[in-house]
C-alpha cells in the first residue's frame, strides 16, 4: 500500500477540493496580492487537477454500476429469508441429525444478512447447504426437497457472483487511486497551501472565511450536507 497523505476519505476528497477551490476563486485577488504564486497558471493547473480527481474518484458510469450491483446484492440477500425460515423448520423438526442444530449456522446467516455482509452470508449458507446435504435423508422425511436445496444453492451462487463482480470493480478503483497517488498527494499539498494562506489572510479579520480554509470545519460542513441529502431520500422512499 502506497502512503496516502490525504487527511480525509478518498470519496470525500473531490467535495473538499471543490469547496476549497470555490473559496479560493472568490478570494483570488487577495491571494494574488499576498503571493504571486497564485497566478492564472496556478488556477488553471488547480482546475485541471480537480477534473482529474473527479474522473478518478467520481466516475459516474462506474459509480452507477457499483450501486446497481450493491442494490442487487442487498435484495438478493434479503430474499433468502423466506427460504431460510422454511429450511430452519425442517432442521428443527428432524430427528437423527448427524450435525447439531447450531452447526447449520442459521443464526449466523441471518445476522450476516442484517449486516449486508455478503461474504458472511455466502460462508454461512455454504455450511448450511453442506450440512443439509449430509443429512438429506433425515430432512427429506420432514419435507425438505432436492428442488429447495438446488434453488437455495443457486441463490447463494448468484449472490457470490454479484459480490465478486462488485469487489473487482471496487478493487479496480482502489488500484487506480494507488496508481495516481503522486497526483493525489500533490493536489492535497496544493490545497494545504491554499488553506494555510487563507487562514493567514483572514485569521484576525473574518472568522467565517478562516473556517472555510480549515479542513475539520469544511469536512464537518460537507458531511452534514451529505447526511441531509440521505435523510431527504429516505423520507421520499417512505
Amino acid at each position: 500500500m502506497i502512503e496516502n497523505k490525504i487527511s480525509c476519505k478518498i470519496e470525500e476528497f473531490p467535495s473538499l477540493a471543490a469547496f476549497v477551490r470555490e473559496s479560493f476563486v472568490r478570494d483570488l485577488n487577495e491571494f494574488k496580492a499576498f503571493n504571486p504564486r497564485y497566478n492564472d497558471e496556478f488556477s488553471a493547473t488547480l482546475d485541471a487537477d480537480l477534473r482529474q480527481l473527479n474522473n478518478l474518484v467520481n466516475n459516474k458510469l462506474k459509480l452507477g454500476q457499483a450501486k446497481l450491483l450493491t442494490q442487487q446484492l442487498h435484495e438478493g440477500m434479503a430474499g433468502l429469508r423466506p427460504h431460510i425460515t422454511r429450511i430452519e423448520g425442517y432442521i428443527r423438526s428432524a430427528s437423527g441429525l448427524t450435525t447439531v442444530t447450531d452447526s447449520f449456522m442459521v443464526k449466523e446467516l441471518r445476522m450476516s444478512i442484517s449486516k449486508n455482509d455478503a461474504e458472511g452470508v455466502v460462508g454461512a449458507a455454504m455450511t448450511l447447504l453442506q450440512n443439509a446435504q449430509n443429512n438429506m435423508d433425515v430432512l427429506t422425511a420432514e419435507g425438505y426437497t432436492g428442488e429447495l436445496h438446488t434453488l437455495f444453492s443457486g441463490l447463494i451462487s448468484n449472490i457470490s457472483e454479484i459480490n465478486n463482480r462488485r469487489n473487482v470493480m471496487l478493487n479496480e478503483k482502489e488500484k487506480k487511486v494507488q496508481e495516481n497517488h503522486i497526483m493525489l498527494n500533490n493536489l492535497w499539498k496544493k490545497l494545504q497551501n491554499i488553506m494555510d494562506t487563507g487562514k493567514r489572510l483572514y485569521k484576525y479579520s473574518d472568522m467565517e472565511k478562516t473556517q472555510e480554509y480549515t479542513v475539520a470545519k469544511v469536512m464537518s460542513r460537507i458531511r452534514k450536507m451529505n447526511n441531509k441529502e440521505v435523510n431527504k431520500k429516505e423520507v421520499k422512499s417512505e
